[in-house]
C-alpha cells in the first residue's frame, strides 16, 4: 500500500534568521520555472515568519496548479524528533551535520503542497529549482530534507546540482540502516525513504551476513531505478545481486520499518536472507 503522495518538505537551516528578497527571488524563480505567481503573502513580525504561497504552472495552457509551494522564514532554532531522527540516519555527514545544526537559530520551510498533481520527476525538478535559488540568497548551514530523514551539506548539494546532467535524487532519496536487536546475529534492515512521497514504493532489504555498503549502493541504485523507469517492477522479477550471477527476487510488501507505505522488498536469498524467508 503507497501511501497517497502527499506534502514534499524540506528544511533549510541558516545561523541567523533568514531574509529574503522577493525582488531578487522571483525573477529567479520565473526564469528556472517558468511563469510563478505569488498567491499570497502572510508577513507577521511579531511571530517571527513569513510566509509567501506560490502557484506553478500545470500542464494546461490555460490554467495554473492550486498554490503548489509554500515556504515560511522562521526566527527560531530547528528542533524536534523529525531533525533528531535525521541526524541518526545522516551517514555521508554524521558529525559535521551535528555540529552545522547546533549552530543555526532560523530555518526556512519549504513544503510542496500539491506537487502530487505533476509527474513525479518534473515536480521534483521544479522543487529543486526553488532549493537552488533560497540557496542563492540565504547563508544555509545544512539542508534537512524531511521527506528522506537525513541532513545534507549544502555546498555538496550544489555541486551535486550542478553536474552535468545535475544528479536526479541528491538528498531526495537517503538509505537508512537498522540493526534488529532481537534477531539473528548481525541481523540488518535496510531501506530507501523518499520515493514513496512521489507516489512510488521505497526499496527494501531485510538480510544477515553482507556488506553493507555494497546493499546501500544497490538499493540506491534500484530507487534511481524506479524513478526514472517507475514501478515497472512486477512481483517475481529479479535484479542481479552481489554475488556473481546471483539473482534476487523482488515483491512488493509493507515496509517493515516505520513511516508505513509500501516498499519494493529484494530477497538475497540463502544464506543472507533474514526473517520468515
Amino acid at each position: 500500500m503507497i501511501r497517497p503522495n502527499g506534502i514534499y518538505q524540506v528544511h533549510l537551516l541558516t545561523a541567523e534568521p533568514p531574509v529574503l528578497d522577493l525582488e531578487r527571488l522571483l525573477p529567479v524563480l520565473k526564469e528556472r520555472c517558468g511563469r510563478v505567481d505569488v498567491v499570497s503573502q502572510d508577513d507577521e513580525q511579531d511571530k517571527s515568519f513569513t510566509i509567501l504561497t506560490l502557484a506553478y504552472p500545470d500542464l494546461a495552457a490555460d490554467g495554473l496548479v492550486p498554490p503548489a509551494s509554500v515556504f515560511g522564514c522562521f526566527a527560531a532554532a530547528p528542533t524536534g524528533e523529525d531533525l533528531d531522527t535525521a541526524l541518526q540516519q545522516t551517514w555521508q555527514w554524521k558529525a559535521e551535520a551535528t555540529e552545522a545544526v547546533s549552530r543555526c537559530q532560523g530555518y526556512i520551510m519549504v513544503n510542496d503542497m500539491l506537487g502530487r498533481l505533476l509527474p513525479h520527476q518534473q515536480r521534483m525538478e521544479w522543487l529543486y529549482h526553488l532549493i537552488e535559488s533560497l540557496l542563492d540568497q540565504v547563508d544555509c548551514h545544512a539542508i534537512h530534507w524531511v521527506s528522506s530523514s537525513q541532513v545534507v551539506n549544502p555546498e555538496i548539494y550544489q555541486a551535486m546540482r550542478r553536474q552535468q546532467p545535475p544528479h536526479p535524487l541528491y538528498g531526495a532519496v537517503n538509505v537508512r540502516l537498522f540493526n534488529i536487536g532481537n534477531g539473528q546475529p548481525g541481523e540488518v534492515v535496510m531501506d530507501t525513504l523518499g520515493l514513496a512521497a512521489l507516489g512510488l514504493p521505497d526499496v527494501q532489504c531485510h538480510f544477515i551476513n553482507l556488506d553493507l555498503n555494497a546493499v546501500a549502493n544497490l538499493l540506491y541504485n534500484l530507487a534511481l531505478y524506479l524513478f526514472q523507469q517507475g514501478d515497472i517492477i512486477d512481483d517475481g522479477n529479479t535484479v542481479e545481486g552481489l554475488q556473481p550471477g546471483s539473482k534476487w527476487v523482488c515483491q512488493h510488501e509493507e515496509a517493515i520499518v516505520a513511516p508505513q507505505r509500501e516498499v519494493l522488498d529484494v530477497n538475497p536469498g540463502k544464506p543472507y536472507a533474514a526473517g520468515n524467508r
